[in-house]
């Protein structure tokens, strides 16, 4: 499945974004974690494609960057389902204080539309998308191992969880600013 994404960024980092929701999950697993292996399962997607799209020259041109931009607007709908399911909220607030990343998101009949600002670090460090996606696939283990300890209980406390909203919160930003970076082409 494929899900519609629309950001816009200005140059003075104000952000503005839209989206389709996955579809309602009907199952008795942990929706968390079901969201979590979808979001895992699209940043494999990302891989995949990535290194298919590489192959022939080493580099993104025009289609492709279209086509990447795609896959990680599935990785960023279920991130942000993901955040949406913890918060167990139809309007939230991301934040990533380090970055001065800052988004209230709103949830309304299977769509999102947020708006906020990402401050002046948002430029990437490395442009090298395969360092990109190695340092998420790290983040990414980090976070699913922090979530079954969580798990183990049966329970995820409050402590737990403003863990875990700051990691997904923390990864939306590097989503939607690697994303940005692909578009400009910026990122290779």
């Amino acid at each position: 499945m494929t899900f519609s994404v629309n950001i816009e960024i200005d140059h003075t980092g104000y952000i503005r974004g839209s989206g389709k929701m996955p579809p309602p999950i009907d199952s008795d697993e942990n929706i968390l974690s079901l969201c979590l292996n979808l979001f895992v399962e699209s940043v494999n997607g990302v891989r995949e494609l990535y290194l298919k799209l590489i192959s022939d020259d080493g580099r993104l041109v025009g289609q492709e960057r279209f086509e990447l931009t795609q896959v990680l607007d599935n990785a960023l709908t279920y991130l942000i389902a993901l955040r949406h399911s913890l918060e167990g909220d139809n309007s939230f607030t991301m934040f990533a204080l380090k970055q001065e990343f800052e988004m209230q998101i709103n949830v309304k009949s299977r769509h999102w539309e947020g708006q906020g600002r990402l401050g002046p670090n948002r430029q990437l460090k490395n442009r090298d998308f395969w360092h990109w996606l190695k340092r998420i696939h790290e983040r990414l283990l980090s976070l699913v191992k922090f979530l079954q300890d969580a798990q183990l209980d049966g329970v995820i406390d409050a402590s737990e969880s403003m863990i875990i909203t700051q990691a997904l919160d923390r990864m939306i930003f590097n989503v939607i600013i690697v994303r940005d970076g692909i578009e400009s082409g910026v990122v290779q």
